[in-house]
């Protein structure tokens, strides 16, 4: 009887501090930004501090429009690093940690053009230093496409968060 090796097709887009620049340019940070965009020796680290009253996003996304038309998932290896809440209203679960892919690149904060994505809406319930993967689905995109992890928030309170992103890849 024959044996049978499975094995998940990736494509990395990034991996512990290798972005993969013949293919994405490399990772920079997304336009009309506020808060900050490092890249670390082993990850990329997306941070913002939320002011009470204001709309507030940061992303970090691939310098080049990446072809996604043979691809079934992009998956996000992360971690939501530190959440400090200094004042966190009932309403504060408005506060969004996306990723997905975006075309085009942000113009502006009521311009963000998500395709595809994955968000972790109630950051409150998220236990820090926990690694998550995040896949999110992209079989029907046929286009190029801006892979994106971004922040964004509607709502009133004071607090920080920041995620460190260790691996993205495409699966077929």
């Amino acid at each position: 009887m024959p044996i049978t090796i499975t094995t998940e097709a990736r494509t990395y887009l990034y991996k512990n501090g290798e972005e993969y620049t013949e293919l994405t340019g490399g990772w920079k940070q997304g336009n009309h930004n506020i808060g900050t965009f490092t890249k670390e020796s082993d990850h990329l680290n997306l941070q913002v501090n939320f002011q009470e009253n204001a709309k507030y996003w940061n992303s970090c996304q691939t310098t080049n429009r990446i072809d996604v038309k043979d691809y079934n998932k992009i998956v996000y290896k992360l971690e939501i690093d530190n959440m400090q809440y200094l004042v966190a209203p009932y309403n504060s679960w408005y506060t969004w940690f996306s990723v997905g892919v975006c075309n085009p690149q942000f113009t502006d904060y009521n311009n963000q053009h998500f395709i595809s994505v994955e968000g972790f809406s109630n950051l409150k319930d998220n236990i820090s230093k926990q690694i998550i993967n995040s896949k999110i689905d992209i079989e029907d995109i046929n286009e190029f496409v801006y892979p994106t992890a971004s922040f964004s928030r509607f709502a009133n309170g004071i607090y920080k968060v920041n995620v460190n992103i260790y691996e993205v890849w495409l699966e077929k």
